[in-house]
């Protein structure tokens, strides 16, 4: 009999054994497709947002995109890419199965820009804003349709002149509103459509992810600048990503990654101020994560001839608070562009390039076979305990790269040595 009960139980506990590993493998689905152009060219960087969890993913150079564990329901993808109109599509998704949703996207003419196209209310925000910016020369009129009730949009229509834009402020009734929720809003301008995507619910980004500065000033100088994604919440790795930009001039590297809780990352924005029109006066770089998206504004005065903003890039990177030394290897040495004039000398006369990641400017290269390198006559860590050092690399092989030497206890040296 005991041996009897003995195999009843073992049966039993492998059947919940096995129902719990089944329903655990089947407990989510993928949403995965590809973006394309009406010429069935894959459209890369184009940002898909997952309503109602707001999550955005920018496609692959491929034009693929994927949304991994996803909770069986029905869903709606809004699509949104530099130089073409927006696209949605709903889609339902089952325990277990991969949901594909293929768009393809039609041209815009070009004549009108919104930006933000994401606007995250959080938990506690109740009126953000848009801009839909007029880039011809004749005026246009706009419309703005398929939003909830519980949202004020104001101005709903108007006429913009040529070159002119116009502010449109987004209210949240959260009585009306009663829970969280994502929606979204189509802004109408002549044969175009816009999809503004609205995230409202009970997370607070604030808690989890900080993002600083969320201004970039470029001015009428600067070519490059950075922000920083800070990982501040207590529950694992920040996974984040940027989709490409709307303002074509603008550059975002990384566009996406992995934080760790307590890790920082550096994000650079870069400007081609050869593709600038006109000044840009408020362009956006939203910072997407689980539950919404912060954003960075971004501004710059178009460069008159002769401001210096041609040619090289001397001066065109900020001097950041707490910077002690910037190298641009431009004029041939390896002199401090900053007001603490750290210069440094070059051992053994390393060459210098002009194949740098940007096109422009120089690179110095070093051979460590030739045991070249550059030396700081003194260390200026010496007080610090936290710093960062952040340059532009291409490797060509093994050896040393970044070392710091104590030649003496007053005079240590701090190197860098390259990799051949």
């Amino acid at each position: 009999m005991k041996k009897f009960l003995n195999l009843i139980l073992l049966i039993i506990t492998s059947v919940l054994l096995c129902n719990c590993t089944k329903d655990e493998v089947a407990a989510t689905g993928i949403i995965t497709g590809i973006v394309t152009n009406t010429n069935n060219v894959n459209i890369s960087g184009a940002s898909v947002t997952l309503n109602p969890l707001g999550i955005t993913k920018a496609t692959g150079s491929d034009g693929v995109y994927n949304f991994e564990s996803v909770e069986p329901g029905t869903y709606t993808l809004i699509v949104n890419a530099e130089g073409y109109q927006s696209d949605k599509k709903t889609v339902t998704v089952y325990a277990g199965q991969t949901a594909n949703a293929d768009f393809t996207l039609g041209s815009s003419s070009g004549q009108a820009s919104v930006s933000p196209l994401t606007l995250s209310f959080g938990p506690s925000v109740n009126q953000l804003a848009f801009e839909i910016k007029n880039n011809g020369n004749q005026p246009l009129q706009y419309s703005i349709s398929n939003y909830p009730n519980y949202l004020t949009v104001s101005p709903s229509s108007a006429q913009i002149a040529a070159k002119g834009k116009q502010s449109v402020s987004v209210k949240v009734n959260r009585d009306l509103l009663g829970r969280e929720s994502s929606t979204q809003l189509t802004v109408n301008i002549g044969n175009d459509s816009y999809t503004v995507s609205i995230n409202i619910n009970s997370v607070d980004l604030t808690s989890k992810i900080s993002v600083s500065p969320t201004t970039l000033n470029f001015g009428e100088a600067y070519n490059e600048l950075q922000f920083t994604v800070r990982n501040i919440g207590t529950s694992g790795d920040l996974m984040w990503n940027i989709p490409t930009p709307t303002n074509k001039c603008l550059r975002v590297y990384p566009s996406t990654g992995i934080t760790s809780i307590g890790g920082s990352t550096q994000v650079t924005v870069t400007l081609d101020r050869s593709m600038m029109d006109a000044d840009i006066t408020s362009a956006f770089i939203n910072v997407a994560t689980d539950g919404g998206s912060i954003p960075v504004t971004v501004t710059a005065i178009k460069a008159t001839s002769g401001s210096g903003s041609e040619g090289g890039n001397t001066g065109n990177i900020a001097v950041k608070s707490g910077l002690m030394a910037y190298y641009t290897f431009d004029d041939g040495t390896a002199n401090d562009i900053t007001e603490n004039e750290l210069d440094a000398t070059l051992i053994n006369d390393p060459s210098f390039t002009t194949e740098t990641a940007s096109g422009r400017g120089k690179a110095v290269f070093f051979n460590s076979q030739k045991e070249q390198y550059m030396n700081i006559p003194y260390n200026p860590f010496k007080d610090i305990t936290n710093y960062t050092i952040t340059m532009w690399v291409k490797d060509f092989g093994y050896g040393s790269f970044v070392k710091i030497e104590e030649e003496k206890e007053d005079n240590p040296i701090f190197e860098f040595i390259s990799v051949h």
